[in-house]
């Protein structure tokens, strides 16, 4: 499922695209649950943030951090979820088979974001339903793990800062 002759540079750059919209999708969801409230710091002396800063740790532990994330992981993922699952349904027709698929993709995540990998799967699993080819779901995947990777292992944000860790002068 992955051919070599399927992946064509459409399908890459549609899939990297994508996959910067879904990680845009996961900011965007994290700034409205903060702003409406919905997660909150229990530190007392806390002030709204957010306050963010960008160092990367040391170049081994950033490249092994994308080589699993955004490369074992996701083919792992869409090997299992999409090349098997998805695949071995489909003859139940796309809408069951790409539920089932996103389902089991949802449930193999954080119990906090499983509403957003739910809708993530059924996203990866509509791009392997119309390209019938692993590589677009794959880059996709891959594009948003990647960019988890620069968040986790280079940005640091706090949304509820205490007071002494605000970069500035006078808050």
């Amino acid at each position: 499922q992955f051919r070599r002759q399927a992946l064509t540079w459409r399908i890459a750059v549609t899939a990297i695209a994508i996959g910067v919209l879904i990680q845009l999708m996961w900011w965007s969801q994290l700034i409205t649950c903060v702003s409406f409230g919905i997660y909150v710091s229990t530190d007392p002396d806390a002030i709204v943030g957010p306050a963010i800063s960008f160092r990367c740790a040391s170049p081994a532990v950033v490249f092994l951090g994308f080589f699993v994330t955004a490369f074992l992981v996701p083919l792992v993922e869409e090997i299992t979820n999409r090349g098997y699952v998805q695949t071995a349904l489909q003859k139940h027709g796309a809408t069951l088979a790409v539920l089932v698929s996103a389902t089991i993709f949802a449930i193999f995540h954080t119990l906090s974001s499983w509403p957003f990998a739910f809708f993530a799967g059924l996203l990866l699993g509509v791009q392997y339903w119309s390209t019938r080819s692993l590589w677009s779901s794959f880059i996709s995947h891959a594009t948003v793990n990647g960019l988890v990777q620069i968040d986790l292992r280079c940005l640091s944000v706090f949304w509820n800062p205490r007071l002494e860790n605000i970069p500035i002068l006078l808050p």
